[in-house]
């Protein structure tokens, strides 16, 4: 999982490795993301091109 969080930090340009795990959690376990700043995460999520985007619900 490490790898593929550093993988995808590269692709979206960030170097916030805590970010991208939960984008690559959220992809694998195909699970909503909850946060107050989306920015950084709709990047990643670009980036990351899943088949099933999981869901980015701003609190």
């Amino acid at each position: 999982m490490g790898r593929e969080a550093g993988v995808l930090c590269g692709l979206a340009g960030t170097s916030d490795a805590v970010e991208a795990t939960v984008v690559v959690t959220a992809v694998r376990e195909t699970a909503a993301i909850l946060t107050s700043d989306p920015g950084d995460l709709r990047a990643l999520l670009d980036a990351a091109r899943p088949g099933v985007r999981p869901a980015l619900i701003v609190l």
